[in-house]
């Protein structure tokens, strides 16, 4: 069952209308329920093995809790860790193996509800949260069905709360929500499912299209949006179906394409993977004794400064192979995390650079022209990183290239066409794009669009959304040869 089904509608409107019938302290029964149904609908076999997994976190996080000693404590987090991470790498090293990919069977949203059931496990060792003794509760918690298949990755102290309480009835919040899941199905089936066409047809046969320079580099370009679109897509219908029911989930995005560098991209791009990585891995590697003795001594041999780049260094390094690693396990990943692991440590380790070039090439850094250089850069540096992670092999990724620089003709446009999609398509991609940007302009600068929306009165503000559902509807993209019901993320 797809967000963008209309059996998860039906579900989504059955849910929405018990919630609010059933007394405020039943209403996460109801949540259960539908998260339950959503996921067995998905796939029976599949929800056995996560409901050992749940229930097998569930008992050890009490243990860890219960426990006074903090040897046993330490043995019982690690034990449980190491399993969760030894099912989840099994499951994605097989499904690779074309022996094993049929005997498999792969819980849906299985890299991100462990990577939610272990940061919670290390919350409770560092007592920062509290283990969950109703069951009920932390199956609400792990199987909530608007984040299961792709996020946002959920923190249990954030989320149990609002389940639990359950939520009055809140037109507003009814209308935001629909507002944002709206918005979110026009990004993915009206715009991202058009732009996949285009670029599962040339990059699945490159052999075929290596000479056509200028195809290849509009699929290169069209690869990073349409995964920005895909992936935001989901997760605005996600938040919106959640704000439905009166629960916040986390953002996930933040107009990435706005930022001015590597850093600040992975601020704004998956934004609870990277502060999941950040809180879990990346401080703990940096707090721990083998890294502080070495960052001490090379501090001793080289200055205060060689110890905070050391540890920032090892601590980057280890994230970034960790996160290669979550995406997938070809070879293709793994250089995809290098590539963005080495940027941002060399980005660190000679951060005066930038400021000695501008001031050498006279560059006025405060004109709007800089920071547009900054952010068409930066966008860059992240489509050559989707081009490596979006090929089979680094064979591809070097045809890709090749053909890029070596056969790239002005008569390539002119066969556009015929890759894929239509004239009306490119212009429907092409308008949908840029009403994108105009939309994540104004946010980027403060403005509301759902708040401006909501203060119209009642008769133009319902026709806007009716034509709006129209469109959608309308001009989506739906039929045998477009798989709607895959959104680009829900297979990490």
């Amino acid at each position: 069952m797809s967000l963008i089904s209309f059996g998860f509608l039906v579900l989504v409107g059955l849910a929405l209308c018990v919630y609010y019938i059933v007394p405020m302290n039943y209403r996460w029964c109801i949540l259960l329920i539908a998260s339950l149904v959503f996921y067995v609908y998905s796939g029976r076999r599949a929800m056995i093995i996560a409901a050992i997994i749940v229930n097998f976190s569930y008992y050890m996080a009490i243990q860890i809790e219960k426990s006074t000693d903090g040897r046993k404590r330490k043995i019982v987090l690690s034990l449980s860790v190491v399993i969760l991470l030894t099912v989840l790498a099994l499951i994605k090293i097989g499904g690779r193996i074309d022996s094993l990919a049929g005997y498999l069977i792969m819980p849906m949203g299985i890299s991100y509800f462990s990577l939610s059931i272990i940061g919670y496990l290390l919350d409770i060792y560092w007592k920062k949260d509290t283990a969950e003794r109703n069951i009920g509760h932390y199956l609400t918690f792990v199987f909530y069905f608007p984040k299961i298949v792709q996020g946002p990755i959920s923190r249990h102290g954030f989320l149990k709360s609002q389940i639990i309480a359950g939520k009055r009835f809140d037109y507003n919040q009814v209308c935001f929500g629909m507002q944002l899941a709206l918005w979110g199905g026009f990004k993915k089936i009206v715009v991202a499912d058009r732009i996949n066409r285009l670029v599962s047809t040339v990059y699945s046969n490159l052999d075929i299209y290596a000479s056509h320079g200028g195809i290849l580099a509009i699929a290169m370009l069209g690869s990073a949006v349409q995964l920005y679109l895909d992936f935001s897509g989901y997760t605005d219908i996600a938040r919106g179906i959640s704000q439905m029911f009166g629960i916040e989930l986390e953002e996930n995005f933040n107009h990435p394409f706005f930022s001015r560098s590597a850093s600040e991209f992975w601020q704004r791009w998956h934004m609870t993977l990277s502060g999941w990585f950040k809180d879990y891995l990346f401080l703990p590697v940096s707090r721990s004794q083998s890294v502080k003795k070495l960052s001490k001594q090379m501090g001793l041999r080289f200055g205060p400064a060689a110890r905070k780049k050391t540890m920032m260094i090892i601590s980057t390094a280890v994230v970034w192979i960790a996160t290669g690693l979550w995406h997938g396990t070809g070879v293709n990943y793994i250089v995809w995390g290098i590539y963005w692991g080495g940027i941002i440590i060399f980005s660190e380790l000679f951060d005066f650079l930038p400021q000695r070039i501008n001031k050498w090439l006279k560059i006025n850094t405060s004109a709007p022209t800089w920071e547009l250089f900054r952010m068409i850069r930066t966008f860059m540096i992240f489509v050559l990183g989707k081009m490596i992670s979006a090929q089979k092999s680094l064979y591809d990724v070097k045809m890709v290239l090749w053909g890029i620089f070596r056969n790239i003709h002005l008569n390539d446009i002119s066969v556009i066409y015929d890759f894929g999609l239509s004239k009306i398509d490119f212009m429907i991609v092409l308008w949908g794009m840029l009403f994108v940007f105009m939309v994540s302009l104004m946010q980027e600068k403060g403005i509301s669009v759902r708040e401006s929306i909501a203060r119209w009165n009642a008769v133009p503000r319902w026709m806007f959304y009716s034509t709006a559902l129209s469109i959608v509807l309308l001009v989506g993209i739906y039929g045998a040869e477009y798989d709607t019901s895959s959104f680009a993320y829900q297979f990490f």
